[in-house]
């Protein structure tokens, strides 16, 4: 007997409410609100990590599931405890959050949507994280500017290298990308002497809108001395690729 696919998501919807309450204050609360409204607002984790969604963007519960119970930015790469963490794509700020739990280095959050920059910013408030900038923007192959139709509004395009120079980075240990596709122009326009001052490297890769597809993008990557791992699925456009440089593996 085949399960109606409302059925397999519900079951599916429930599993990730109840694995992520473990990591709740009040668990209890999140359950009635997901049970009332079917969207939470706002989550305050055990260890006293405040969250807060904004209108119109993912569910909470599914990005906090993600990245704080599934981890899926740190499978094959981790955080370790001083290391400068730059996030290109840090929507409200949840990975910018957990990666807080791991290092005191610098935290560079990089969103262009204004709404969730807005948000980032409050959630970076709410916590006290002194180590984290912001910075609106999408990072790209070159000076520009992305319209986002979204959320009806534009931001500045710059190069990683660009963003290097300007915030004196020498070096980023843990560079997250999660992009909607700009992945492959992002690392196609690094230069060598660059790309050789990422330590790691976590990304969710978009084969339907990047320039490199997955396994370009490990070619290239290793091409530039990483070693690379992938999570990919046959025939699905979305996955996970990892690197590191080889003098940290």
């Amino acid at each position: 007997m085949v399960m109606k696919r409302s059925a397999l998501e519900a079951l599916s919807y429930a599993n990730r409410l109840a694995r992520t309450s473990l990591l709740l204050a009040n668990p209890f609360a999140m359950a009635w609100d997901a049970a009332k409204v079917k969207r939470v607002a706002r989550m305050h984790l055990r260890d006293g990590t405040l969250i807060e969604n904004v209108a119109g963007n993912y569910s909470l519960i599914d990005l906090v599931y993600e990245i704080f119970v599934k981890q899926v930015y740190c499978q094959q790469v981790t955080i370790q405890a001083h290391d400068i963490v730059v996030d290109i794509g840090a929507n409200v700020g949840v990975f910018a959050l957990y990666a807080a739990r791991k290092t005191s280095g610098a935290i560079f959050a990089v969103e262009p949507a204004p709404q969730l920059a807005a948000g980032l910013a409050r959630n970076l408030e709410l916590n006290t994280m002194k180590n984290a900038r912001v910075w609106r923007g999408a990072l790209g192959g070159g000076a520009g500017t992305l319209a986002l139709a979204d959320w009806d509004a534009t931001a500045p395009i710059q190069s990683l290298p660009r963003f290097m120079d300007e915030n004196q980075l020498d070096q980023i240990d843990f560079l997250k990308m999660d992009c909607e596709g700009a992945e492959g122009v992002v690392l196609q326009t690094t230069p060598l002497t660059y790309l050789k001052r990422v330590r790691k490297i976590a990304l969710e890769f978009h084969d339907n809108a990047s320039s490199l597809e997955h396994t370009e993008l490990a070619r290239c990557l290793q091409a530039a001395g990483f070693a690379v791992w992938l999570r990919a699925k046959p025939g699905v456009p979305f996955g996970y690729l990892y690197a590191a440089c080889r003098e940290t593996t």
